[in-house]
């Protein structure tokens, strides 16, 4: 018989990431592609010269571009021409299944998670699954 899990009774403060590496808007997309190059994300949060959240940049909004302009050209692009906005969030007092619904509404893996306009942690699929599977494991010991 297949195991069951469940969602944990949390809340997306307690698993977010909280070291959240952002995109500017003005990087170049050269920067972006070294981030990506960097770091073993699907996305980033973008940011304004004042800190304040403005969209979201992926790793497909790149591969998009491949699609549609030359090589040659698509680095002449700053990340603001690529990246969607206005951004999905989460609120960190939102429940996991509040966040997993967004996540799945807006056909993302991650979110970012923002108070006021101040971002405050990153949320992603593998977070969620995480904590399925440590709650679960705590149950089990019990």
């Amino acid at each position: 018989m297949a195991k069951m899990f469940r969602l944990p009774l949390t809340y997306v403060k307690d698993i977010m990431s909280k070291d959240v590496v952002v995109a500017r808007a003005d990087d170049s997309l050269d920067r972006l592609v070294t981030m990506f190059k960097e770091h073993v994300y699907h996305g980033f949060p973008v940011v304004d010269e004042k800190e304040k959240l403005v969209g979201i940049a992926r790793d497909s909004d790149i591969l998009r571009m491949f699609t549609s302009q030359s090589p040659s050209s698509i680095f002449s692009n700053r990340v603001e021409d690529i990246m969607r906005s206005p951004p999905a969030t989460l609120d960190p007092n939102a429940s996991i299944t509040e966040a997993l619904h967004s996540m799945f509404d807006c056909f993302t893996r991650f979110m970012p998670v923002v108070e006021g306009d101040k971002i405050v942690g990153v949320l992603t699929r593998g977070d969620i699954i995480k904590s399925i599977m440590e709650d679960d494991r705590s149950d089990e010991a019990h």
